[in-house]
């Protein structure tokens, strides 16, 4: 119970500070280059437990899940307005808790649906991401994810089907992005 409460008043003070952060930031042309660079410090610890959860590797999401929490305190949110700060780091703090790897994933699917977003209106200041699309996951359902190559890892199946899916889109340098055509592997 301890733990959950020092957990819940980190993500509290975690979220108010990325909310100030982006409120200070502005519309301005700059302000795009400047949000760039706040998705792509976010990609790490993502990366982290994206490859974790496609391990089987509960422990290893955990501790990718509060490299995230601990980025955002640092370094803020990259969006104007605070809900997808709240977002990622709901779904950070749901992964450290989870009790199996099921919860986990279906916490880190939050927590891709916002990054996703993030970077289609936004871009990459710097690196690349691959967009993933499993469409058999949670319970056909569908569900997309980012991967740091194109050596397709699927975190919503691991070992049970770590290759069911197929990449959708190519996250570049600059906002450049490039769309794969449809086809599925298994």
């Amino acid at each position: 119970m301890k733990t959950l409460i020092l957990t819940l008043i980190a993500t509290t003070l975690a979220v108010a500070n990325l909310q100030a952060h982006c409120g200070t930031c502005s519309t301005s042309e700059g302000a795009h280059e400047h949000h760039a660079s706040c998705a792509s410090h976010q990609l790490d610890p993502y990366f982290a437990a994206q490859a974790a959860l496609a391990s089987d590797d509960l422990a290893a999401a955990k501790n990718a899940a509060k490299s995230m929490l601990k980025t955002g305190e640092e370094k803020g949110c990259s969006l104007e307005e605070g809900a997808c700060c709240a977002t990622e780091l709901t779904a950070a703090t749901q992964i450290t808790e989870a009790s199996d790897i099921k919860a986990a994933r279906k916490a880190f699917k939050s927590w891709s649906d916002t990054l996703i977003a993030k970077l289609d209106e936004e871009g990459l200041a710097e690196g690349s991401a691959i967009k993933m699309y499993c469409p058999m996951a949670f319970n056909n359902m569908g569900g997309a994810w980012l991967q740091s190559s194109k050596d397709l890892r699927n975190p919503y199946y691991g070992s049970m089907m770590l290759t069911c899916g197929m990449p959708q889109k190519e996250y570049g340098k600059g906002g450049t992005q490039q769309h794969y055509g449809e086809h599925h592997q298994h």
